[in-house]
């Protein structure tokens, strides 16, 4: 597997786009493209998810999907049955369940039954084995993120570390559930290789954990080692380590259902769900599906696009003087994702944040607070602004994800302007669906109570999906008390007018918002607990 943080991750993703050119600019007709898409879609998933059983995965889980989005629809449609509402909850759970299976078991204390069920002599044998060995674990630095990690596709057994592990663990393979990171845990208990969820920032990095945590050093983010401590998250949609998941086995469901990009194309799947259940969507076919549900440059980190505005895009006929100015943008695009992504992240990732991760006084912690909303910013916007430049040379675009979200005037436009494509799902499918419902149903005859639980709602899912950590449920509840607060101011001032409307007041309104939401990616990261 290839680490979708590294440089050479980013090199993959352009590998297709020459083709796509030389399709853009002889006018192909939208149905070839359409093709080319769908095929270098599933063969870049399967060189990034190489070996083949990684890619199984991901094939397993998307011909669920497809059956299940396709049996919904032809519910829908058909005469024969009431559209009944249990039926549409049924398809979003089901729809769900790979992803809540990721994320819940282990929270519900399930990790030992299931492995249990799924262990083998092997892993079994592993665990007692591991446990007369745990101090010959080791952690193991990661490389830089501006560098190919070019060892870490062929594993962890070329590192001289871990050769002073027993045979037994050596002998297993390194299963890849998020990208770049190898574990072998020897925590009681858990027995087998397992996948450590929540380093994302991590270049081809591999750990080995003993007993509840890490004994040595921390895998570092880039080149960067921060000693049993915080290393910052690359991308939200991947829970940061922290002091209080280092160490963690995450559950053997991430060995089989933890692939790259799960969370994304669950969304993109319970949204095309959802517009199918509100009449929207008459028609899903298996190759519009695949190209939507698995385009390549969004797959990992977003943004996270909707099938109807995808598919116009997909069956657009371009003409040439279009298709560059397509070219164009793509390219400005893509330069500045490596701009962000590959320069400046990297330098606050390495002179700002490093010397601080186990500062945890007062200013130095201030210090950290605002260097890692900057480096959190530079890293994901990197990667979105690269991933949206790539889709334009292939005719397709991607929404935007940011704009510049630290000159927000209010935390209402920092939503705007931050993770667009997420904030804006959230408010499609989870806010406004609740609060039209409740008062439907009458549940809040308060529309002001109502909003407020919508946002307590939509922010406490928002925070759970980014992980089930304490600090990130902290992080939505945060966020849902600052727009709920802020409701609340912008009625008052509507009546008594105690903000006023000049620069000053408006420069002022920036600054205090900047404070709050540096504040809750502070709690974000997990440096605070």
């Amino acid at each position: 597997m290839i680490p979708y943080d590294s440089f050479s991750f980013f090199l993959w993703l352009l590998i297709p786009i020459l083709p796509a050119i030389v399709l853009g600019l002889s006018q192909a007709s939208p149905r070839t493209r359409s093709l080319w898409i769908m095929h270098v879609s599933v063969g870049m998933l399967y060189l990034i998810l190489r070996p083949l059983t990684y890619f199984t995965q991901a094939v397993v889980y998307f011909v669920f999907e497809y059956a299940l989005v396709r049996t919904y629809l032809y519910y829908r449609q058909s005469e024969r049955h009431r559209n009944k509402a249990y039926v549409f909850y049924l398809a979003v759970v089901l729809s769900l369940l790979p992803l809540l299976l990721v994320k819940f078991v282990p929270l519900l204390g399930l990790n030992h039954y299931v492995q249990s069920l799924l262990g083998s002599p092997a892993t079994t044998a592993l665990a007692g084995h591991a446990q007369q060995h745990a101090q010959a674990a080791h952690s193991v630095r990661g490389f830089s993120p501006s560098l190919p990690a070019s060892s870490a596709p062929s594993g962890y057994q070329s590192f001289p570390e871990v050769q002073s592990l027993p045979a037994v663990v050596r002998s297993l393979p390194a299963v890849h559930t998020l990208p770049g990171t190898h574990v072998v845990s020897v925590a009681q208990g858990l027995s087998g290789p397992q996948a450590l969820s929540g380093f994302p920032a991590l270049s081809g990095s591999h750990a080995f954990s003993s007993s509840q945590a890490l004994s040595g050093p921390s895998a570092s983010a880039g080149a960067h080692a921060f000693s049993g401590s915080h290393v910052p998250s690359s991308s939200p949609s991947f829970p940061a380590a922290t002091p209080s998941n280092q160490g963690q086995m995450k559950p053997i469901w991430d060995s089989l259902l933890g692939f790259l990009g799960i969370s994304y194309v669950t969304f993109r799947i319970v949204g095309t769900v959802i517009e199918i259940r509100d009449g929207l969507i008459k028609e899903v076919n298996l190759g519009d599906f695949i190209s939507f549900v698995l385009f390549f440059p969004t797959l990992a980190s977003g943004p996270i696009d909707r099938y109807r505005r995808f598919l116009s895009d997909l069956r657009k006929t371009l003409t040439r003087q279009e298709y560059t100015g397509y070219m164009v943008e793509g390219l400005e695009y893509i330069f500045r994702g490596f701009l962000y992504k590959f320069i400046i992240a990297y330098l606050i990732n390495r002179y700002a944040l490093a010397p601080l991760t186990h500062a945890h006084a007062f200013w130095p912690t201030v210090k950290y607070m605002y260097a890692y909303s900057a480096y959190l910013f530079f890293d994901f916007a990197g990667y979105s602004v690269f991933a949206i430049g790539v889709s334009r040379f292939f005719g397709i675009k991607s929404p935007e994800n940011f704009k510049a979200p630290f000159w927000a005037k209010n935390i209402k436009d920092f939503w705007q302007r931050w993770h667009i494509s997420l904030s804006m799902w959230f408010r499609d499918y989870i806010y406004m669906r609740f609060v039209l419902t409740s008062a439907k149903k009458k549940w809040l005859t308060n529309r002001y109570m109502a909003s407020a639980a919508g946002y307590l709602l939509l922010f406490l899912l928002m925070g759970i999906w980014h992980g089930t950590e304490w600090h990130y449920i902290i992080y939505g509840l945060y966020m849902a008390i600052l727009m709920i607060g802020f409701e609340f101011l912008e009625r008052a001032n509507k009546k008594k007018h105690f903000w006023g409307q000049s620069k000053a007041w408006d420069m002022l309104a920036r600054i205090c918002t900047l404070q709050l939401t540096c504040f809750g990616l502070l709690i974000f990261s997990g440096h605070l607990f």
